[in-house]
């Protein structure tokens, strides 16, 4: 946010039911307990998404996809929002923003926020490999372990049905 001049950041993760996770920066405790609820990827943000593509625009509210915001959310005029694509996928997004009266965002902020979205996306991406591989890893010996247990049990019920 610093490199860029934003206000207000939030990053996303994507599945598919829209979004996942949604970590934000620079609302007060006051500002997120007024919203009803944290954005679900309609309107602007989600266009980021869908579209696969970078998104910058001077006024957020002019946009032909902005949907507006819920009654007491702050101010917001400038608008930065970049998807997080690794492998031709989309993982996430990062939305920047920052309040009226300030200059738009640049096309420099556009590539460090690019550069930074990529980065995101391939974290993203070996986080759910790792947690794929110690599921897998955690998957087999377990596997093992609940037939070892049940062949046991078997032979335990046949063997007092045998002596019976």
């Amino acid at each position: 946010m610093e490199i860029t001049g934003a206000h207000y950041g939030a990053a996303v993760t994507v599945g598919e039911d829209g979004f996942k996770d949604f970590l934000h920066r620079g609302l007060s405790e006051e500002d997120v307990a007024a919203l009803p609820h944290f954005p679900v990827g309609d309107g602007l943000l989600g266009a980021v998404v869908d579209e696969g593509r970078p998104i910058r625009c001077s006024d957020l509210s002019s946009h032909p996809s902005s949907i507006g915001f819920p009654n007491a959310h702050v101010a917001m005029e400038a608008f930065l929002g970049v998807p997080m694509i690794v492998r031709d996928e989309i993982v996430g997004a990062l939305y920047l923003t920052k309040t009226p009266g300030t200059p738009p965002f640049t096309t420099s902020d556009e590539q460090a926020s690019g550069a930074l979205a990529s980065m995101d996306a391939v974290a993203l991406h070996h986080a759910a490999l790792s947690a794929r591989a110690s599921t897998a890893e955690w998957s087999a010996p377990c596997a093992s372990s609940q037939a070892a247990i049940s062949s046991s049990r078997s032979a335990r019920s046949s063997g007092e049905r045998d002596s019976a």
